[in-house]
């Protein structure tokens, strides 16, 4: 490593010491950059992407409020901004198959700068792209609605689907952003508890309790607005409960199904 490199290196290794970059990969991405002038920016992307937790935290902790509020100067409605947050800080750290996009950072310029514009630009797209997802929603939920897997089932989806449409929708409606995100994330975006827990600074176990318990409120909540609105009595709650959980599943992935346009 040229004495250039390795000062660039030693200023990435002194900003955050609490993860270590190996000097070959971090002169491979000086290399291919030709120009870094954010070396400490460029060692953090490089710590997660190789799946530091250390460095994982440290730009979760930098970094994922900031990816909310950008989305907000965009998103004003509802939890938008928060779930799209939510999205690029998976994009970011955990990635798709070709990898986490922090992947892409050259260090040529901040690195705040280059995730606003990666957050405008995905927020611009999520909002041109809203009506069509409702309506996509609508029909994915329709179509887990009308999947019987029982005659029981088919009977109680006869009688009972059109109120269990509108009560899973407002539970859903109703939880939490943070929660809400969550189970976007896991039936929607199809991310496993491994990723949940890297990118939220969890242990899986943790993961899989958090998913679990936005479950159970969805579940608790869609059965207690049915049993108001369809004026269902303690003969038929038992029946309803299995309805409910015979579709829950199937009716989250519908619902979470479509993803925001990539970026």
């Amino acid at each position: 490593m040229s004495d250039a490199k390795l000062g660039l290196w030693d200023r990435g290794r002194a900003r955050w010491p609490g993860f270590s970059v190996e000097r070959s990969v971090f002169e491979q991405a000086v290399d291919d950059a030709a120009e870094v002038d954010h070396p400490e920016d460029l060692y953090l992307a490089l710590g997660c992407v190789a799946r530091m937790p250390e460095a994982v935290r440290a730009f979760r902790d930098e970094h994922a409020s900031a990816l909310v509020g950008f989305a907000r100067t965009v998103l004003r409605e509802g939890g938008a901004a928060d779930e799209l947050g939510a999205q690029l800080l998976v994009d970011m750290l955990v990635g798709d198959e070709t990898g986490p996009r922090l992947a892409n950072y050259s260090g040529r310029g901040p690195l705040r700068a280059w995730l606003r514009m990666s957050t405008v630009r995905r927020a611009l797209n999520a909002k041109r792209n809203t009506t069509r997802r409702q309506e996509l929603d609508g029909k994915l939920l329709a179509e887990a609605v009308d999947g019987a897997t029982d005659p029981e089932t088919a009977l109680l989806k006869d009688q009972y689907g059109a109120v269990f449409e509108q009560s899973f929708r407002e539970a859903v409606q109703e939880l939490a952003a943070p929660l809400r995100t969550l189970l976007r994330l896991h039936y929607g975006e199809g991310l496993g508890l491994g990723a949940l827990a890297a990118m939220n600074g969890w242990s899986k176990p943790t993961a899989s309790r958090r998913v679990a318990e936005a479950r159970a409120a969805v579940l608790a909540r869609t059965v207690e607005l049915m049993t108001e609105r369809a004026g269902i009595g303690q003969s038929q709650l038992q029946s309803v409960l299995r309805l409910v959980q015979s579709g829950l599943d199937m009716s989250m992935t519908s619902l979470f199904a479509t993803k925001a346009s990539p970026g």
